[in-house]
C-alpha cells in the first residue's frame, strides 16, 4: 500500500513536530490512534528488518532486533507505522501495509534438487538460507514482532517438572475441556500433578510465545488472572488477547 496521508498533516493534527519523532515510535502511534487519524490499535514488540548504517538504532540493531511500536487496524493485519524512515534513514514518510504473500517465480536452480528459500523471496536454495531469530534472512522476514514472540520462540525452554518448594494451584479448573487437552499437550514430557501447575509451571506457560496457544491464549489467560498470576503475562502479549475478546 501507498501512503494515504501527508505526514506533515497528520504533525499539525497530533501536536507533535515530525523532527520529535525519532526515539518515540510508541507515543507518536498512540497519539495518532488518540487523535483518531487512524482506526487502530498502537502496539509494541520488535523490528527485525534491516537497519541503514546511517540510523541511530544500527548499533541496538545488531542484537537481532530493535523495541518498535506501530499501529496495527481492525484487521490485525495492515500495518500504519509512523517511524519506520527511521530505521531506513529515508526522509520522513508514514508506511502502510500488511505482509505480502511472496511467489519466487523468478528462481532458477543451478541444480535441479535444488529448492528455494520456505518463504520464497530471496532466491536463496534452502540449504544457504539463513533461518531463527538471530540468523534470518532481511528480505524474507515481515519485520513487524508484536510482543517480541519471534524472540521468545528462539529462547524457549522445556517445560519444567512440577515443584512442590513452590505455590501450587488448581489451574485445570479454569480451563475447558478443550483447553485441559491442549494444557497436557505443551507439558508433554514435564512431571505434573494431575490438576495443578506449580509456579515456575505458570511462569513458563504465561511467557510462551502467544501462536503455541493455537487460539486459545485468552483462556490461558484468564486462567492465570483467576489464580491471581496475570503478572507473569508479558503486557504485549496480554493486551493482544484482550483486543481478541472484543471482538
Amino acid at each position: 500500500m501507498t501512503e494515504s496521508f501527508k505526514i506533515e498533516d497528520v504533525a499539525k493534527a497530533i501536536g507533535i513536530p515530525v523532527k520529535e519523532w525519532k526515539g518515540n515510535c510508541y507515543a507518536i502511534s498512540c497519539a495518532i490512534v488518540k487523535n483518531k487519524i487512524v482506526k487502530g490499535n498502537a502496539v509494541y514488540g520488535h523490528w527485525t528488518g534491516p537497519v541503514n548504517r546511517n540510523s541511530m538504532f544500527y548499533q541496538t540493531s545488531q542484537v537481532g532486533f530493535v523495541r518498535h511500536g506501530w499501529i496495527l487496524m481492525p484487521d490485525n493485519e495492515t500495518v500504519v507505522d509512523p517511524t519506520r524512515w527511521v530505521f531506513e534513514d529515508a526522509d520522513p514518510y508514514i508506511f502502510m501495509g500488511k505482509k505480502p504473500n511472496y511467489i519466487c517465480e523468478d528462481f532458477e536452480a543451478e541444480d535441479e534438487d535444488d529448492s528455494c528459500c520456505p518463504v520464497c523471496i530471496c532466491g536463496h536454495v534452502e540449504e544457504e538460507h539463513t533461518n531463527g531469530f538471530f540468523r534470518h534472512c532481511l528480505f524474507c522476514s515481515w519485520p513487524y514482532d508484536e510482543g517480541g514472540n519471534n524472540l521468545r520462540d528462539d529462547m524457549r525452554k522445556k517445560p519444567p517438572d512440577y515443584d512442590t518448594k513452590k505455590r501450587i494451584y488448581e489451574f485445570d479448573k479454569y480451563l475447558s475441556e478443550n483447553g485441559r487437552t491442549m494444557l497436557n499437550s505443551l507439558f508433554n514430557g514435564a512431571k505434573r500433578e494431575k490438576g495443578k501447575l506449580s509456579f515456575g509451571q505458570c511462569f513458563w506457560l504465561a511467557n510462551l510465545p502467544y501462536d503455541d496457544f493455537s487460539g486459545m491464549a485468552k483462556e490461558f489467560y484468564q486462567a492465570l488472572e483467576r489464580i491471581g498470576e496475570n503478572v507473569l503475562i508479558p503486557i504485549d502479549n496480554l493486551n493482544k488477547s484482550k483486543r481478541e475478546r472484543e471482538i
